[in-house]
């Protein structure tokens, strides 16, 4: 090799410093939104069954939801989930937008035994007040919860043939992220709580996304319940005065009806609370089943769009709620909290 060829070669040198792309105005989002897109980093749970600009603004939305929390592009895409119209963050990322705040001084977690039961702890402190908080969740505290279960298998739960109802059919295995890491969500369970207590002004009031899930799943019944409360009592029976009034009523209602209507067969009744043909042990059988084959988040969000549930119980709450927290309990077996 020649003396001038030498001279030509370029010194290649190691350990610069890598930073991340940070866009800085809504375009700049937009675009950056839009490659991550297309190169298949944004989360199907993000997306959902969005495209194009849909789906584009959904992750537009999540990079800038995590800017206000001090989140690089990626890493929120990575950190957010979007429970019931709102951004929650998994575990590792409530940690990553405390620590880099910048203002905790020291955060301390782990499991431990007391009296033969796991607890989690969490023990953190600010750099700027010195403020130090410790936070428990025990094992007793997650029974009470209807959490924590620790038997290896647990009943088979099918749906039945009427909406809404399931009937046992013998026993499965336990695959709750509370029976395979029970510790470990112990300890993540103090850990959010803390973290959400002592750094308020950091996080905002954003949730972690199992807890997010736990509360839009556990709110569906309440309302259901309060719904059937407020519905007026029947008329008692054992007042006959009031009984031929009604029907008296009645019949004079039905024979101004029949003045009224052309001739003709009577209007069937409204159906539109029970559809027909809708076989819902089918239904949520194939769907469960679906749920049970997912390897991934991407998977759950196929398995939500192959059913179709918002065309199929468009006029059905109460099933589209159902449907809904089969969904969101599959997907908390994929936080990231839970690995390992």
């Amino acid at each position: 090799m020649s003396d001038q060829a030498e001279k030509k070669q370029v010194v290649l040198t190691g350990g610069a410093a890598v930073t991340a792309i940070i866009p800085t105005d809504f375009d700049q989002v937009w675009k950056f939104a839009r490659y991550a897109l297309v190169g298949g980093f944004v989360p199907a749970s993000l997306t959902n069954k969005k495209n194009g600009d849909e789906a584009t603004a959904a992750a537009a939305i999540a990079i800038m939801s995590g800017a206000e929390l001090g989140l690089k592009p990626l890493m929120a895409l990575r950190s957010i989930a979007v429970i019931n119209g709102r951004p929650a963050l998994y575990g590792d990322g409530i940690m990553a937008v405390v620590r880099q705040s910048g203002i905790a001084k020291d955060i301390k977690r782990g499991t431990k035994l007391v009296d033969g039961k796991h607890v989690g702890f969490c023990t953190a402190t600010r750099k700027d007040t010195g403020e130090t908080l410790t936070v428990e969740f025990t094992q007793d505290e997650a029974t009470r919860a209807g959490l924590w279960d620790d038997r290896p298998e647990v009943d088979n739960m099918v749906w039945g043939e009427q909406r809404g109802q399931k009937v046992k059919q013998g026993t499965k295995k336990n695959d709750s992220p509370w029976y395979r890491y029970g510790p470990r969500m112990l300890m993540w369970r103090a850990t959010h709580w803390c973290l959400r207590d002592l750094f308020a002004d950091v996080l905002a009031g954003v949730m972690d996304e199992t807890e997010a899930t736990e509360v839009i799943a556990n709110s569906e019944p309440a309302i259901v319940e309060q719904q059937a409360q407020l519905s007026p009592p029947s008329p008692p029976a054992e007042e006959p005065e009031e009984a031929e009034v009604e029907e008296t009523a009645t019949e004079a209602q039905g024979a101004a009806q029949a003045e009224t209507r052309p001739d003709g067969p009577p209007s069937p009744p409204d159906e539109a609370d029970e559809p027909a043909g809708l076989d819902y042990g089918l239904i949520f059988s194939a769907f469960e089943s679906a749920l049970a084959e997912a390897k991934d988040e991407g998977d759950v969000e196929q398995a939500w769009a192959d059913a179709d549930f918002e065309q199929l119980f468009a006029d059905d709450e109460d099933s589209m709620a159902t449907a809904m927290d089969m969904k969101l309990r599959r997907l908390l077996a994929f936080h990231p909290a839970n690995a390992g």
